[in-house]
């Protein structure tokens, strides 16, 4: 059975592993239905980091079988899909508000901060991304380390399987990419010639790349065991075997954006 989100952040324990800023320096407004084991939710978490409030939203409904997740609030196209796609189908989708941008800045003792937030599902990640992007502290480090397991609370309390969704650009970064300069990244990588380079899955389970290879997508498959640890949920979910689909897509492009998430999920739905 799903359980209940707000039961489950209300009751969370303290651990050295997890954010210390649960309910007590967190706040939601939100708007919730029960419908038996189903949550209609609709809600903002007010998340304090440092001395700022990062916004967490969700939307949609509880699924068993997985939720989705947009980490970069300037990824418009990916913001909007999710959204069509869980009010048609179900689902639950987060994403960070940060004022339209790529990047949380913070600001802790006076001194602001940082980062991307998908670079920071590990320690290594969070010191790189930070010391690319400005100021560095350990006291800093460890505020950015509870805000991603806030997230990861969020994202693996249970079995589904966790879809990223992500926009590019035009040549920027595509599926080809992993045959040039991030090759040690990549398993497996299958490119169909009449697809679009810049729409593509990264996943990391075979099982994953094999269905969507077969259904005449572009694909990668993340070396789990080699992969540079750059911090990115893809690293994390890989590194603990959790089930992980990013939905990589051209910006501007929402309907191949929302057909490649409806693959995604009803392929999960099957299983």
């Amino acid at each position: 059975m799903f359980l209940f989100i707000l039961l489950y952040i209300l009751s969370f324990p303290y651990s050295d592993e997890v954010s210390s800023n649960n309910l007590k320096n967190s706040d939601f407004t939100d708007d919730i239905i029960n419908d038996c084991d189903i949550i209609y939710w609709d809600s903002v978490i007010r998340y304090n980091l440092g001395n700022d409030i990062i916004e967490i939203r969700i939307n949609g409904k509880s699924s068993d079988k997985y939720i989705l997740i947009n980490l970069h609030e300037n990824e418009v196209t990916s913001i909007n899909a999710a959204k069509e796609i869980i009010d048609n189908f179900g689902g639950y989708f987060i994403y960070i508000s940060q004022s339209g941008e790529r990047n949380i800045k913070f600001t802790l003792d006076s001194i602001p901060y940082a980062f991307d937030p998908n670079r920071i599902f590990t320690r290594e990640g969070i010191k790189k991304t930070m010391h690319n992007l400005g100021n560095f502290s350990l006291e800093a480090e460890n505020e950015v380390f509870k805000f991603a397991n806030y997230l990861l609370d969020f994202l693996t309390k249970d079995s589904v399987c966790i879809i990223a969704v992500h926009n590019n650009y035009d040549g920027n970064y595509s599926a080809k990419s992993y045959y040039r300069k991030n090759k040690q990244d990549a398993k497996r990588v299958y490119i169909n010639p009449s697809e679009d380079v810049d729409d593509f899955f990264f996943v990391v389970q075979e099982r994953d790349f094999d269905f969507f290879k077969s259904q005449g997508y572009n694909v990668v498959l993340q070396d789990n065991e080699n992969v540079n640890d750059d911090g990115s949920l893809s690293v994390y979910c890989g590194k603990n075997n959790i089930r992980y689909i990013n939905v990589e897509v051209q910006e501007g492009k929402l309907q191949t954006q929302y057909k490649m998430i409806l693959s995604a999920i009803n392929y999960l739905s099957e299983k």
